[in-house]
């Protein structure tokens, strides 16, 4: 039985893939590079982001020339994250009946915690988590490190808990854990079909695994 469930924000619950692709482009087209297309973007994407930058021609060696990028990345990301970004279909009812359930939701990214608490206030989802974790300013630590944190202080038992993310590091995360994971198929990264991966193609089939 499910006690607990960890989700990915972005990609995952917040349907930002195509503000996200609009951003990687206005940073390329403002260097001179080749845009991609949504294809290329969700086969090429990966984790740590600078591989992904790498990959289509950004220079990230430079710290200098990185800060750039992230600058340039955050401020033309929230240019059109209002208008273009929503939480993925059905997600406010699954969470709902979740809760009703007595399954614990907790929400942990890779995003600055303060960033991330207002993108989900803004989208009126905070009332669904137990907790909401993302990076602090003066402390940044890896997705596994606070994962490893949130288990222990929340006293989460790993044999019934589930891991829902939309790539391949959220898997690796969650075999790292010890929990079991459901990876979303149409989230930011190409999700194949591959021995040992559970997949979804939409939220309702998260009841599948629970």
């Amino acid at each position: 039985m499910t006690e607990s469930i960890i989700w990915d924000w972005n990609g995952t619950i917040l349907n930002d893939v195509d503000n996200n692709i609009n951003a990687v482009n206005m940073i390329l087209q403002k260097r001179n590079l080749t845009i991609i297309s949504k294809e290329e973007y969700r086969r090429k994407i990966k984790v740590p982001i600078k591989q992904f930058y790498n990959d289509i021609g950004l220079e990230t060696n430079d710290p200098e020339n990185y800060n750039l990028i992230t600058i340039d990345y955050w401020k033309y990301y929230n240019m059109s994250y209002k208008n273009n970004t929503k939480v993925n279909s059905g997600l406010e009812i699954i969470l709902n009946k979740l809760m009703e359930n007595n399954i614990s939701n907790y929400l942990l990214s890779a995003t600055q915690h303060d960033e991330l608490k207002k993108q989900v206030e803004s989208k009126g989802m905070e009332i669904f988590f137990k907790i909401i974790i993302g990076n602090n300013n003066s402390e940044v630590k890896n997705k596994l490190e606070k994962a490893k944190e949130l288990i222990k202080n929340e006293n989460i038992k790993i044999s019934s808990t589930i891991l829902v993310g939309d790539m391949i590091s959220d898997y690796e995360l969650a075999e790292k854990l010890g929990i079991k994971c459901i990876l979303y198929s149409n989230g930011h990264q190409e999700i194949k079909m591959e021995k040992g991966i559970d997949v979804i193609n939409n939220f309702e089939e998260t009841y599948n695994y629970i």
